[in-house]
């Protein structure tokens, strides 16, 4: 099993925060897969805001759904090891509910090496840069805010 059918095929843990697989084929000897249609990811709703930070009302459910997917991903025993803005949609931009994205590296947790290099070098968890064993913390570092995804405080 792929790591998105281990996820969708144990309703029990899935919440919903996690793209749906729709379809694969081949196409010119490379594997396509299909999902479902999702909105902005993360990264691109800042950039377009000129990276006005955010109020607390809207991170709030935000980070509570982001929390609840590395949860479900504890569950499973699955890393995704690849955390960031970009690998986090909204799936309408009027709503403020939110898939994960991107598990091409993802791995299971029995699968984790120390010395493995994985993750951008300016999102590396430091476990990974001192070649530390590692597990799902890894994915809570890069569930952080990043220094343009602060947020606005309020009065």
């Amino acid at each position: 099993k792929t790591i998105l059918e281990r996820i969708h095929s144990s309703l029990r843990v899935n919440r919903g925060h996690f793209v749906k697989l729709l379809d694969h084929f081949q196409h010119n000897g490379q594997l396509c897969l299909v999902y479902e249609m999702l909105s902005l990811d993360f990264f691109n709703v800042l950039k377009l805001r000129k990276w006005k930070p955010l109020s607390l009302s809207k991170i709030r459910p935000i980070a509570k759904q982001l929390f609840m997917a590395l949860s479900d991903l504890k569950r499973l025993g699955i890393l995704h090891t690849d955390l960031k803005p970009d690998n986090v949609m909204l799936v309408d931009e009027k709503e403020l509910k939110i898939k994960v994205i991107d598990f091409g590296l993802a791995l299971l947790t029995h699968e984790a090496k120390t010395g493995t290099i994985m993750q951008a070098s300016a999102l590396r968890a430091p476990e990974i840069m001192l070649g530390l064993p590692f597990s799902y913390p890894l994915d809570m570092w890069g569930s952080r805010p990043n220094p343009p995804v602060s947020v606005q405080p309020t009065n």
